[in-house]
């Protein structure tokens, strides 16, 4: 008789239990297991009724634990408690599957054997299909201590020896030549911190620089074209720029003949306002 195996989960965690059933699926085409969990609940079945029947008479139960299986009450005080009751009692086996990071290490079912692989939750793992694939096959030996228990471990030997031998083989390519498609590579913004990390190399600093200077070249070079007028001095800009080195001139000549001393100033002062008027007129 097949062993039949419970999923206690949590609604949120529905795709990964859809997943741990397609990698199930080997063992249940060869009638070892029978999987079941709420969604297999008929339209119109009582489904508390339904929970509790399979609950108390499978053999396996699988806690997939998250955060949200652990935030579930019903998950949590009501299906798991049962759980432990019947492995305490030696009736079943409780199996934690970590499908995502959480703190469950002083949850009643701490003291048990964690899988897949170190607890390493599945969600984690660089290969998800690599993770489901430890799940399975270390559930095979599990499955087959219960067959041993009901002297039924002979009629399935053959099946599970072939299955175990395949799982070992396609988990061995896996893990040597992960899927790339099932772990999709997620980019993330580059920090300010590692961009300025960059920018310290004097290599980014030197491009930095070489594309500063094009960039006011570049437009330097637009306004001139765009506006010739502001580039080229006015009239009365040439004209007070004359008067302007008339006055310095004379200045100096003041500057050079220091006595007596009136007579520079006098000059300075005529010079500047002889631009004033100069520059007024313009």
């Amino acid at each position: 008789m097949p062993i039949e195996i419970f999923c206690c989960y949590a609604r949120k965690d529905q795709p990964l239990l859809h997943e741990l059933k397609i990698h199930l699926m080997p063992l249940q085409r060869k009638a070892v297991i029978t999987l079941w969990a709420d969604t297999d609940i008929d339209a119109g079945a009582e489904w508390e009724e339904e929970i509790e029947k399979h609950l108390n008479t499978a053999q396996v139960i699988l806690l997939l634990v998250s955060p949200y299986f652990i935030a579930s009450d019903y998950c949590y005080s009501v299906e798991m408690k049962r759980a432990i009751e019947r492995h305490e009692q030696g009736v079943a086996r409780v199996i934690p599957v970590i499908l995502r990071p959480v703190y469950w290490h002083s949850s009643p079912f701490s003291k048990l054997h964690a899988l897949p692989r170190s607890a390493k939750p599945i969600t984690t793992w660089r290969n998800r299909d690599a993770a489901w694939l430890d799940v399975v096959i270390s559930i095979l030996p599990i499955i087959e201590n219960i067959l041993a228990q009901t002297n039924a471990l002979q009629e399935y030997r053959p099946q599970i020896q072939e299955l175990k031998a395949k799982l070992d083989l396609e988990l061995v390519q896996l893990e040597t030549t992960p899927d790339q498609e099932s772990n999709p590579p997620v980019h993330t913004p580059i920090e300010p911190r590692i961009f300025l990390r960059s920018v310290r190399n004097p290599i980014s600093i030197t491009v930095l620089i070489v594309l500063a200077i094009f960039v006011i070249a570049g437009g330097a070079y637009l306004t001139a074209v765009n506006h010739p007028h502001i580039n080229s001095p006015g009239p009365t800009a040439t004209a007070k720029g004359a008067a302007t080195v008339q006055a310095i001139a004379t200045l100096n000549a003041s500057l050079s003949n220091p006595y007596p001393p009136y007579k520079g100033a006098l000059a300075l002062n005529n010079s500047l306002t002889e631009t004033t008027s100069t520059g007024t007129r313009k």
